[in-house]
């Protein structure tokens, strides 16, 4: 089963989540005088974070692939350096500085368009307070509200009802895994990263797993998992 509170898996039939503290079930309505005020306290107190919105910067930083930007500018740095001491290593520092010049300037790019389009609807500032009171999940690699979702370092972030695909996908390079990520494919027919995942089958599985049932819960119409008949039914939905 899936906390109800952060999404993650814990044990059946259990009281309290091991991760968030959150209770399960119908215990949930039957917590102690001293639960159940704390929990109000803690709803007063998100309530009055969720009045002021985050600060935009510190909204970018999370969302935006700063460190594949400082990778980047230590790479130019060291290309240029090389340029005049050691010719020859120039070449090597400027392939690296564009393996992680493009990631970075595709999820900046992503950022601005998605600012800029929810700047043009009104709702810009309405995300900025939902994500200051937004919880995390998978070791802080999402932050989630009541209406938007937000992957950390993937310059995505999305409200639930334009989400129509999630999957996991591992990426490998001569057969030797690289990295386990969670794609989302949006309403617009496009596929994305949203979040790297543990590499470890089940463990990635696992978490794959909360995040699709925490979107799930958000939106019914979400098509969870990959095959052909998912990819199918994700581009006649798009199309």
């Amino acid at each position: 089963m899936f906390c109800q509170n952060c999404g993650k898996q814990i044990p059946e039939n259990v009281k309290f989540c091991n991760h968030c503290g959150a209770i399960q079930g119908g215990n949930a309505a039957q917590g102690s005088p001293n639960t159940s005020q704390t929990n109000t306290q803690q709803q007063r107190t998100q309530q009055r974070q969720s009045d002021q919105p985050m600060d935009e910067k510190a909204f970018k930083k999370y969302v935006t692939p700063y460190i594949s930007r400082n990778i980047f500018l230590v790479m130019c740095g060291l290309t240029v350096a090389c340029l005049f001491i050691l010719p020859s290593g120039a070449f090597i520092y400027a392939i690296v500085a564009i393996c992680f010049g493009i990631p970075w300037a595709i999820g900046q790019s992503r950022v601005s368009k998605q600012i800029a389009y929810m700047r043009s609807g009104g709702t810009y500032e309405k995300m900025l307070r939902e994500f200051a009171a937004s919880s995390s999940m998978l070791d802080d690699k999402v932050r989630y509200g009541a209406n938007y979702i937000f992957g950390k370092g993937s310059g995505c972030f999305f409200p639930y009802k334009d989400i129509c695909w999630v999957y996991r996908h591992n990426l490998s390079y001569l057969l030797i895994p690289i990295r386990s990520e969670a794609m989302i494919g949006d309403s617009k027919g496009s596929v994305r990263s949203f979040c790297r995942l543990k590499r470890n089958n089940s463990a990635g599985s696992e978490e794959v797993k909360a995040l699709a049932a925490l979107i799930r819960s958000k939106n019914q119409n979400v098509i969870l998992g990959f095959d052909a008949e998912r990819e199918k039914e994700f581009k006649k939905r798009t199309r």
